[in-house]
């Protein structure tokens, strides 16, 4: 049997939505539209531009913790695994 390290489809963010034609991750809000998921992920971007900027300095040097913390700040209302490493089937 050949596993291709790629395949997401048994961790969590490879799931996607009932009913939204594999188009939509599994989302904490139920929302099954891929036009009305990208206007909101959209939209929680500038939001997280706004709360981000002048967070960090100039001559900051980014870590891993705070890829997560930018990626949970953006996408934390959304997904349950926004701003954490690959988790298991939950």
């Amino acid at each position: 049997m050949v596993i291709d390290r790629y395949d997401t489809q048994e961790l969590i963010e490879g799931q996607y939505e009932h009913g939204s034609e594999e188009r939509v991750c599994r989302n904490l809000l139920g929302i099954i539209s891929k036009r009305k998921m990208d206007k909101l992920e959209a939209e929680r971007l500038l939001q997280a531009l706004k709360i981000l900027s002048g967070y960090f300095s100039k001559t900051h040097r980014f870590t891993a913790e705070d890829i997560l913390f930018i990626h949970k700040t953006w996408l934390g209302e959304i997904y349950f695994w926004a701003g954490k490493y690959t988790l298991e089937n939950q």
